[in-house]
């Protein structure tokens, strides 16, 4: 319930789109029809239901700064080590627009493993 919280927030501006960053299964669109998946599973895959097919990594930080009026992240930038939690934190405030809104949640558990690595 805790996401839709969030996403309601989202919606209060009214965005045209509301861009879901490493959506996985895609399931807030199921609710909230102007959400726009993008995901980087094999498009070909039976587990792939994005919109758009890309990896949120450093280029892609790069190629959207500033871009998006209404964004959210929920578990899915974890590849990241711990080390690197204010670099996560910066690159997604980076990408949101002026006046902009964005959400964004992390498994903290997934950044610790990678930090061990």
């Amino acid at each position: 319930m805790t996401p839709f919280y969030y996403i309601n927030r989202l919606l209060e501006t009214n965005p045209s789109r509301i861009y879901d960053l490493g959506c996985g299964w895609n399931i807030f669109k199921k609710y909230i029809p102007n959400i726009v998946g993008v995901g980087a599973e094999n498009p070909t895959s039976k587990f792939y239901h994005a919109d758009v097919h890309d990896l949120v990594d450093d280029d892609y930080i790069n190629n959207h700064q500033n871009y998006f009026e209404s964004f959210f992240s929920i578990n899915a930038l974890h590849f990241y080590p711990i080390d690197d939690l204010k670099k996560v934190v910066l690159n997604f405030i980076s990408m949101c627009r002026k006046h902009g809104r964005g959400f964004l949640a992390l498994n903290f558990q997934r950044m610790f493993e990678r930090a061990q690595n």
